[in-house]
């Protein structure tokens, strides 16, 4: 996603034109919110995981066409009409407009992530349709991961969930260790399935699967 810089603003002495922001997946956000909370002081864990995942997805381009991380004393000296922009993207990132039309609404709640098989996750498994599918070798391509099975039976296959320091890193380990692909005959996700679960996927995961198995 590329936002526009239209308030003068420079970055090493070269004007700043546009920002482009990435996507972030689950797994990847999980990191970053679990570090942070490792580091951060009573109180500052949700300033620093924003600030940290900000720096994470987005660069600066200026007018020479170069790309510029955005450091920390970058951001936290960058003026507020030039972070504003940015911010009210992040912040409404899936979000459903107000003046959207009936097919954009339909085209952005078809990416929301469903069960589809309500089992027990014990003795039938839990079928979900993520709303983003993950592309195959983690690029795009023919062939994608659109439904996760989630079966657990034993101790040793919620061991690891358990472990987990916070939900998110619960999540991730129940996405690693429990989930199937229901396609192209894999036991399990490789890394590149686990770190493309879409991040609004991934927190469906978390508040609709997860607790199921910490039961």
């Amino acid at each position: 996603m590329e936002i526009n810089i239209d308030h003068p603003y420079t970055v090493a002495g070269k004007k700043a034109v546009k920002f482009v922001v990435r996507a972030i997946g689950y797994a990847e956000m999980s990191r970053i919110a679990t570090s942070a909370g490792r580091e951060a002081g009573p109180g500052e864990a949700n300033a620093l995981v924003r600030s940290r995942s900000i720096m994470a997805r987005t660069k600066i381009v200026t007018e020479d066409g170069k790309t510029q991380d955005i450091e920390p004393l970058v951001l936290h000296m960058m003026p507020r009409p030039v972070a504003k922009p940015l911010l009210n993207y992040i912040n409404t990132e899936g979000d459903i407009p107000d003046d959207a039309t009936p097919e954009q609404r339909a085209a952005i709640l078809a990416t929301v992530a469903s069960i589809i098989s309500d089992g027990d996750g014990l003795t039938s498994p839990i079928l979900v349709k993520l709303g983003t599918p993950i592309a195959a070798g983690g690029a795009a391509g023919d062939k994608s991961i659109s439904e996760l099975e989630f079966i657990a039976k034993t101790y040793g296959d919620i061991e690891h969930v358990l472990a987990g320091s916070n939900d998110m890193e619960k999540t991730v380990a129940l996405i690693k260790h429990v989930a199937k692909p229901v396609s192209m005959g894999l036991q399990a996700l490789p890394s590149w399935g686990v770190d493309g679960i879409d991040i609004r996927d991934g927190f469906f995961i978390q508040n609709e699967i997860l607790p199921r198995f910490l039961e």
